[in-house]
């Protein structure tokens, strides 16, 4: 499925697999013609633990993900730039891709099908 999405074979390479966006702050924007995105910044956390036993996190990134003719969307608590999600699940329906992240953290909890999505991503940033 990754292969369809224009971008994400490429993230999935840099990062070692297709990220779950774990701990990833999120901002999304939906617009009134169909369009819209997702930004995500993330990393990996490593099992290694700093002297404060902070899990030590690596491989940072900014990832965004542009949606092109919205079908359905369904969001709830949302605060624009406060959004921490649990993970984030990309899945091919029959009329092109469900984007779900209702497994939040903090804000922001919901789900959208659109017909496309593509991914860019900017190694090393980290979340303003």
């Amino acid at each position: 499925m990754l292969a369809e999405i224009p971008g994400a074979v490429e993230l999935s390479n840099w990062f070692g697999g297709f990220p779950s966006f774990h701990d990833a702050t999120m901002d999304l924007q939906i617009n009134g013609d169909g369009t819209g995105w997702l930004k995500a910044y993330g990393f990996q956390a490593t099992k290694a633990v700093d002297e404060k036993g902070h899990f030590i996190c690596e491989k940072y990134f900014e990832a965004t993900l542009n949606f092109e003719f919205i079908k359905t969307e369904s969001v709830t608590d949302f605060l624009p730039g406060l959004a921490i999600v649990g993970s984030l699940h990309i899945r091919k329906v029959k009329s092109g891709f469900e984007v779900d992240f209702t497994d939040t953290s903090y804000e922001l909890s919901g789900s959208l099908i659109c017909e496309r999505v593509s991914v860019s991503f900017e190694p090393g940033a980290k979340a303003p």
